[in-house]
């Protein structure tokens, strides 16, 4: 029973986790460490990066004597994205897992993922639910479901497909394509699934698995002018390799879907560029869930535009739909709206 228990545990594969920890506080870490090792799934090595923190955190890591753990101390700081390279670098395993040293793995995340990546072997990239613990200690499950039709949609179109610290890959994608983290922007995590979108498959597991902490001393608080400014960055860079989309549209699409007021030919102008661009990525990957993803953008555009919760653009078969010449708009705008129906398809 033994013997047959062991070969049992010696055919699974083998999961790599990769911690980056720069600065955190001790209970966070232990916290993160702690979970990873309480995982049911065994067969693991847990990588650790401490990208050069003021105080090292490697007396914290040997605290637990346990085989799995590999610990390495950068000697400059370089960067979350840059320590999860080294990582990847080091690791061994068939897959590849992301955790924040700030960040609580449910004691079941690995076996669950695992199971799911041996049933879909199509999947690349695989996320999951995660509840958002604020300093308020007010918490929330924030849910990202979706086949990998609607997250790629997601992704071109709206944001970061998955919780960072939910993800698991395939060691195999990465080593394939060569795609790795940028630690020349901030949100190096969209810009990997931005990357690795035409060469795989996405999906997320409609069950809770991990806990991510949000307070105000993490990146994505600290930067996140800079981060939304980076996101908006790699999108249009990425639209520009498929499209001929000029610095002038790309600047107008930007100021359509922040806060800034556009004069109505611009509004119009702007509206038009953003559904060609839809229309030719719904072709591209034969996905009708692109038209959902922009709809929500352009009614979140247009109701900031016309200080309204109208909503301006619908789904039909897959089409964009313009209600706008039907809504309560901003007066000064609504003798002067465009009357044609703009349509995809």
């Amino acid at each position: 029973m033994v013997q047959s228990s062991v070969r049992k545990h010696s055919q699974l594969p083998l999961v790599s986790v990769i911690m980056p920890v720069y600065n955190t506080k001790e209970e966070y870490l232990r916290e993160s460490i702690e979970s990873i090792l309480a995982q049911t799934y065994k067969k693991f090595e847990l990588i650790i990066i401490d990208d050069c923190s003021e105080k090292s955190v490697e007396p914290i890591v040997r605290s637990y004597h346990d085989s799995r753990i590999q610990f390495q101390r950068l000697s400059v700081n370089r960067g979350a994205s840059f320590a999860r390279n080294v990582g990847f670098h080091l690791s061994t395993g068939q897959y590849i897992a992301v955790q924040d040293s700030d960040d609580i793995s449910y004691p079941e995340r690995l076996a669950v993922q695992v199971k799911y990546m041996q049933k879909y072997p199509n999947i690349g990239v695989m996320g999951a639910q995660y509840r958002e613990i604020s300093s308020d200690k007010k918490d929330t499950v924030l849910n990202k479901f979706g086949s990998p039709e609607y997250l790629r949609a997601y992704t071109l179109f709206v944001c970061s497909p998955f919780g960072h610290s939910t993800v698991i890959m395939r060691r195999s994608v990465l080593a394939e394509t060569m795609i790795r983290y940028d630690h020349s922007v901030i949100c190096d995590d969209f810009k990997l699934f931005m990357d690795l979108m035409d060469k795989t498959d996405f999906m997320n597991i409609p069950r809770t698995l991990v806990s991510y902490r949000s307070y105000k001393n993490n990146t994505s608080h600290q930067k996140e002018e800079q981060l939304t400014a980076d996101v908006w960055n790699v999108r249009v860079k990425f639209w520009k390799k498929d499209l001929k989309l000029s610095d002038e549209n790309a600047l107008l699409l930007k100021r359509f879907v922040t806060d800034e007021k556009l004069s109505l030919p611009d509004l119009r102008k702007a509206c038009n560029i953003y559904k060609s661009i839809v229309f030719y990525y719904a072709k591209k990957y034969n996905n009708p869930r692109m038209a959902e993803m922009a709809v929500q953008v352009l009614n979140n555009a247009y109701q900031k535009q016309n200080n309204s919760k109208c909503t301006f653009f619908s789904v039909q078969r897959g089409k964009i739909i313009d209600h706008t010449q039907l809504r309560v708009i901003d007066p000064i705008r609504r003798k002067k709206l465009h009357k044609e129906n703009m349509r995809i398809g």
